[in-house]
């Protein structure tokens, strides 16, 4: 059983902090400052690509989702987190490609740099527990005054976590890209599970989420394709230094 944390703002001394705003800007500045220190991009080019990502994402969480969650009421899927996502993943690269940085790491330091604003940012709506989902007595569930149930927000953070650490422990992947790819199908998936799950029986969150079945496809496929781009670019470099070993003098 997890004991109800409530805390919506903090005083300092006559200022009354949002808590849950806080830490949504304290996640985007992880983001920024966790991408920018690894990508080590020259220039001003890390700043630039961090900055279009968030400002794609706040599109997403603060306009386009919205909008499309009122264009479809009976949708309960987390929208404004989904729609933020899908513009930022194309800002990210459209940023790389202008900055022409190597792709696969750069993604793979953005993708660690995501589940660490998260994080940051899913901590805020843990505390004011604005994602409560079914009854439940699991030991997962929040023990509310109410009765105990599910508080989505609370199971982001309990995931986040270990996943943070198994992005950052895990340096090297092998192609560059893959981590990124990993790291969205066990979002993805994680995503799924609780929507289905722990989700409201009112919610349509349970059938909604074919859009994840989508994009693990997606995800999965795009593992595949880097591994087999690595097997082939593996190849062509073992041919060249054959080729090169027996050009070479004797």
């Amino acid at each position: 059983m997890i004991p109800e944390i409530t805390v919506r703002e903090v005083e300092v001394g006559p200022v009354h902090v949002h808590v849950f705003g806080t830490l949504l800007v304290l996640g985007l500045v992880a983001f920024h400052v966790s991408f920018v220190r690894a990508a080590k991009l020259p220039g001003r080019s890390g700043d630039l690509v961090a900055i279009a990502t968030v400002a794609a994402a706040l599109g997403g969480m603060l306009g386009l989702g919205p909008l499309l969650h009122g264009a479809m009421p009976s949708v309960d899927a987390p929208l404004s987190t989904l729609v933020a996502i899908a513009l930022a993943v194309p800002a990210l690269v459209i940023g790389i490609r202008v900055a022409r940085a190597p792709f696969g790491p750069t993604v793979d330091h953005a993708a660690r740099a995501f589940v660490l604003g998260l994080l940051v940012a899913r901590l805020g709506c843990a505390l004011v527990h604005d994602h409560v989902g079914r009854a439940s007595e699991s030991p997962l569930a929040v023990a509310f005054a109410s009765g105990r149930r599910f508080d989505l927000a609370v199971l982001e953070v309990l995931f986040l976590g270990p996943l943070a650490v198994f992005a950052y422990a895990r340096r090297s992947p092998t192609p560059k890209g893959a981590l990124a790819v990993e790291i969205s199908i066990l979002y993805i998936s994680f995503r799924w599970v609780v929507s289905a799950v722990c989700a409201p029986l009112t919610s349509n969150s349970a059938t909604s989420p074919l859009w994840a079945v989508s994009f693990v496809a997606l995800a999965l496929a795009s593992r595949v394709a880097l591994f087999l781009r690595f097997r082939v670019d593996d190849s062509r470099e073992r041919k060249r230094r054959e080729h090169n070993v027996t050009e070479s003098p004797s």
